[in-house]
């Protein structure tokens, strides 16, 4: 009985991570982006943020996008 409520509880979580809306992307095929990290291992808690790139926007889909690194040809 556990069990099947624990799997009970996992599908229903899965299926509201599914309908959550996520934030829709503003870039288009072709366009030239940096990516934006954050170097969390830093003392005293601070965030250093980092850009990266360039990036060529090579898919674009409504809450993702596939970017190409313009000089090693990596795709992330």
């Amino acid at each position: 009985m556990h069990r099947e409520e624990t799997d009970a509880k996992e599908r229903k979580r899965l299926q509201d991570m599914m309908t959550q809306k996520g934030t829709p992307v503003n870039f288009d095929v072709g366009d030239f982006v940096l990516w934006s990290r954050i170097d969390q291992r830093l003392p005293n808690n601070k965030l250093l943020g980092q850009w990266v790139g360039p990036f060529k926007v090579i898919e674009a889909l409504p809450h993702s996008f596939k970017i190409e690194h313009l000089v090693t040809g990596r795709i992330y």
